[in-house]
């Protein structure tokens, strides 16, 4: 009865009443706005041929290929959309959801852009892959 004196109703007439727990909700965070996903479709195109492309106020001559390392220039963005990665050709677009596991751990469509693909991996992932009929 020491212990609990008002569980054991041992308090008399003014028993010390019981804490209160206050919860705090905070608001919801709102979640992260998606980056815009690469566009897809008929307006992307880009030929093979050499091309002159500006960039830092010289203008520069080659294919798409060549300026892959430049796409943070928005001359060689609006020039190269495929090779930049800003789009896909319909039916060349890589499947987000996509990886698979090697013994470098799972490598994703994004991952392979930097390796020779798999055969099972092509369909998958066309345009890392750099499939034919996806680059141009």
């Amino acid at each position: 009865s020491e212990a609990c004196p008002v569980t054991c109703g041992s308090c008399g007439s003014n028993p010390t009443p019981a804490p209160v727990s206050v919860i705090t909700i905070a608001p919801p965070t709102p979640a992260p706005t998606p980056a815009p996903a690469p566009a897809t479709g008929g307006a992307c195109e880009e030929d093979t041929g050499k091309k002159d492309i500006p960039i830092s106020g010289t203008v520069y001559r080659g294919t798409c290929t060549a300026f892959k390392d430049w796409c943070s220039e928005a001359s060689v963005i609006a020039e190269c959309p495929i090779t930049c990665g800003q789009c896909a050709k319909a039916g060349c677009e890589d499947d987000p959801s996509y990886s698979v596991q090697t013994g470098m751990g799972p490598l994703t469509c994004q991952d392979w852009e930097q390796y020779q693909c798999w055969p099972e991996v092509i369909d998958h992932c066309p345009t890392a892959c750099r499939k034919q009929e996806c680059l141009r």
